[in-house]
This record gives C-alpha cells, structure tokens and sequence, in this order.
C-alpha cells in the first residue's frame, strides 16, 4: 500500500489504506490515515464505507468527517 500511495496520487488509496488499518486493530494509524484521506478529497469518503460499512456509526469517524466536511464548505 505504501509504495502504491508513494507511486501514485489517489484520496482513494487512503481510504483503503485507512481501511487496512482498521481491519489491523490499528486504530490510531487508521485515523490518521482518514483525516490524510479526507484532506486530499473528502468527497470520495464514501469509498471507506464501502470496505466497511459499520464505520459509519463509529463516533470518532463520524466526528473527523463532519470536521472535514464543514471545513470543504466554507
């Protein structure tokens, strides 16, 4: 995942690799690696979900989103 991430440009290469991270128990990178995917194209978030759906209900999701979400709007 890191050399693809290191090859090429992609918001969605993020979410997936958030989504590994997650799947890992490593929930902290997992994080921060939402809050870089979010930063480089929140509008493609939903590819997280796609992976795992359940997150849409995890609080510290929901709160990095709506962070992301507010700030691409203004």
């Amino acid at each position: 995942m890191e050399e693809a991430i290191e090859s090429t440009w992609g918001a969605g290469l993020y979410f997936i690799q958030a989504a590994a991270e997650f799947r890992m128990n490593k929930r902290k990178q997992a994080l921060r690696s939402l809050e870089e995917a979010l930063s480089e194209g929140v509008e493609e978030h939903e590819v997280l979900f796609t992976y795992i759906p359940e997150l849409r209900e995890d609080k510290d999701v929901k709160a990095i989103l709506r962070y992301f979400t507010l700030e691409h709007a203004e």
